[in-house]
């Protein structure tokens, strides 16, 4: 039998050709010697093309046992049977991107969208985004999200506000305006101060997070008065000439805000608090009408009303301090009592209080020489009546006292 083996191929060439005459597959790869001759593949080498699947196994599956990478997609037929990619489609998943680059870039040949994002492998390259991180840029938001905001998927912060595009969206910020609310702030800024980025005005004093940072008020504290100062500041945020910078006046008033009031006023007078209430104790030579149209004048303010012997001693102590041993007029008279009242009835205070406390000097009131008005020895605190245009007694002037009503 010239063909021991069934082959087609005689005993003395199978010989010659170092194939074996007694098998008809002499490399046992499922094809016979003379199909293997046929198809160009070596009879007696199991893999002709060295890719890790045998000839047989190639022709089976459609695959070129001739060629290690059959599809071109730079793995050869071997891996991609591991992998299980398809040898003969050079991109598995479709996603126009090689399996073999797959495999060189970390992607995944049988996942058209790595890293389950949304957008495909290859559009993620074009884009400069990974395509095997769903967030490129580490801020909060899938890159395919990223284009439904219109923010930059390689850049956290895309409108460089120094708040993360991930953190603007979920503030309600805008991710693509460094300044959410328009008031000349950026988003980041005010997320340091504490001020709201969604609101020109925090505290809602009328006037916006911007401008009072760079007046240097507080945002956060509210300055009711428009007068640049925050009720932090402002010993009265309800009145604008109220405030640091304005000039102290005599009115009973801490005008300038340096918890003192009246200090280096124009009022003439020493001034000191009791019980809550300004006094003004004026070293000014005056009658009573004068001394009280002056103290009227410095806003609500009266000639003192004294209500007790407690207020009473207090203003005579404060009086000697000033000036020693002299006469102060008092806001208490008579000046309208009918004739047959004198001398000691129809006596008022001048803001219509009820107070009957007195403090008459023995003897007084007299209405000597048509006396109607009080005034204080200093001395003693004791009261006498004298008459209200008497400015002096025997050459010494009589000062007054006005209190805050």
């Amino acid at each position: 039998n010239s063909d021991t083996d069934g082959d087609t191929l005689t005993d003395g060439d199978e010989v010659s050709n170092g194939t074996n005459p007694n098998n008809p597959d002499s490399d046992s790869d499922g094809i016979s010697d003379d199909g293997e001759y046929n198809i160009g593949t070596d009879p007696v080498l199991f893999d002709t093309d060295g890719d890790g699947v045998n000839d047989g196994d190639e022709v089976a599956n459609g695959t070129d046992p001739l060629n290690p990478d059959s599809d071109g997609d730079g793995l050869s037929d071997g891996d991609e049977d591991t992998l299980g990619t398809d040898p003969n489609n050079s991109d598995t998943d479709g996603d126009t991107l090689t399996d073999g680059d797959e495999v060189t870039n970390g992607t995944d040949p049988l996942n058209p969208d790595s890293d389950g994002d949304g957008i495909d492998d290859n559009d993620e390259i074009n884009n400069g985004t990974d395509p095997n991180n769903p967030d490129s840029d580490g801020d909060g938001i899938d890159d395919n999200d990223e284009s439904t905001f219109g923010t930059d998927p390689v850049d956290g912060d895309s409108d460089n506000d120094g708040v993360i595009d991930g953190d603007e969206v979920n503030n309600g910020t805008d991710p693509l305006n460094p300044d959410s609310d328009g008031d000349g702030l950026d988003d980041g800024d005010e997320d340091t101060l504490g001020t709201d980025p969604n609101d020109t005005d925090s505290d809602g004093d009328g006037i916006n997070d911007g401008d009072e940072v760079n007046n240097g008020t507080d945002p956060l504290s509210p300055d009711m008065d428009g007068d640049g100062f925050d009720d932090n500041n402002d010993c009265d945020d309800n009145d604008p000439s109220i405030n640091p910078n304005a000039t102290e006046v005599c009115d009973g008033i801490d005008n300038n805000c340096d918890g003192i009031v009246d200090n280096g006023s124009n009022c003439g007078c020493t001034v000191d608090t009791y019980n809550g209430h300004v006094y003004y104790f004026c070293d000014d030579t005056s009658n009573w009408y004068n001394a009280r149209s002056t103290c009227q004048s410095y806003g609500n303010f009266d000639l003192a009303i004294i209500n007790n012997s407690s207020e009473n001693h207090w203003i005579q102590q404060t009086a000697q301090s000033v000036s020693w041993n002299r006469w102060w007029w008092i806001g208490y008279d008579n000046i309208s009592a009918a004739w047959w009242e004198e001398p000691g009835g129809g006596w008022d205070w001048v803001n219509g209080s009820s107070s009957g406390y007195t403090n008459w000097n023995g003897g007084q009131p007299d209405d000597w020489n048509g006396e109607d008005c009080a005034h204080m020895y200093a001395d003693t605190g004791r009261w006498n009546d004298l008459d209200c245009n008497t400015n002096n007694w025997s050459g010494t002037g009589i000062f007054y006292v006005c209190e805050e009503l």
